[in-house]
């Protein structure tokens, strides 16, 4: 869904219309369609639904949002439901636990890896906590894609 951006409006509206043209379309909607194809789930997402959207960009923004309250429309047409624990506790991101995997299966990881000197003392400098994994996997990466 394509919004338009203008510079007649204030920055919170700006940052949103343009996470939704770029970051949500581009990065984080196909994240979700690989991660969900390749553990053969299908993902639905209900609030990104055209009109749904439509509907909402058409509210006055000074409606839409109100500091210090998140996701303010959702939550506040909710709070009924909604403990106030629930609406304002501390946002959670999640990540890929890559470090807890490459420890837990060391033989497949080493597996991945051109297993040459330099290789092996990175390897070594991560088994021993010295070096981040992502080192490490960025090794298995570049073997990968020159072996394809």
């Amino acid at each position: 869904v394509k919004l338009p951006v203008n510079s007649n409006i204030d920055d919170t509206e700006y940052v949103s219309k343009m996470e939704t043209n770029i970051y949500m379309s581009n990065q984080l909607l196909k994240d979700v369609d690989y991660m969900s194809m390749w553990h053969g789930l299908e993902v639905r997402v209900p609030f990104l639904d055209i009109d749904l959207i439509s509907k909402v960009g058409a509210i006055r923004p000074s409606n839409r949002h109100k500091r210090g309250w998140p996701k303010y429309l959702l939550t506040a047409s909710n709070q009924h439901i909604l403990s106030p624990k629930i609406i304002f506790r501390k946002k959670l991101g999640f990540t890929f636990p890559m470090e807890k995997w490459m420890r837990n299966s060391k033989e497949r990881f080493k597996s991945l890896v051109n297993a040459d000197k330099s290789a092996l003392k990175l390897i070594h400098a991560f088994d021993k906590g010295r070096d981040h994994w992502s080192k490490y996997w960025s090794l298995a990466v570049l073997k990968h894609f020159n072996d394809n």
